[in-house]
């Protein structure tokens, strides 16, 4: 009975995180409009250290992308590549967060360390999400803000 306990609360925290990275995806895009130039898509001083010490330069281009189109230089301006980088990385903060519901499941059933294993690891790997848009996005800043000091 214990081995059916855990698959249950395995299969049902993995529906959940599936289920939740599907409405997340729906939702956060509707409600980000032009976000390229708010202060909470801004890097802050420390990370550029931080993105060294974690070589993300290395990593980074090994991650898959949801929809490469959105991405794409040929398909988009650079300003709705810089706020596909930021809606893209709202998405995976919201998700991180989200992560973590599952543990409030162990007031009911217990088994805390398969709750708390699972929504770690779902959290790291959206993470990794973020923090390659956090990455990547202020070289195109800096590119577009060159391109809009010249056309004046």
């Amino acid at each position: 009975r214990d081995w059916l306990l855990s698959a249950t609360i395995s299969t049902g925290t993995v529906f959940y995180h599936f289920a939740m990275r599907l409405a997340v995806g729906a939702v956060v895009p509707k409600m980000l409009l032009h976000p390229g130039r708010r202060k909470w898509f801004a890097q802050r001083s420390f990370e550029p250290k931080l993105y060294k010490a974690l070589q993300v330069k290395q990593w980074k281009d090994h991650m898959p992308t949801y929809d490469p189109a959105s991405f794409s230089l040929r398909e988009n301006t650079l300003e709705q590549i810089v706020d596909n980088c930021c809606v893209s990385e709202a998405v995976h903060e919201v998700i991180i967060l989200l992560s973590f519901i599952p543990l409030l499941f162990t007031v009911w059933w217990g088994a805390f360390p398969v709750f708390c294993i699972t929504s770690v690891l779902a959290a790291a790997f959206d993470c990794c999400f973020a923090i390659m848009q956090r990455y990547n996005r202020p070289r195109l800043v800096r590119i577009l803000a060159k391109k809009e000091a010249k056309a004046q």
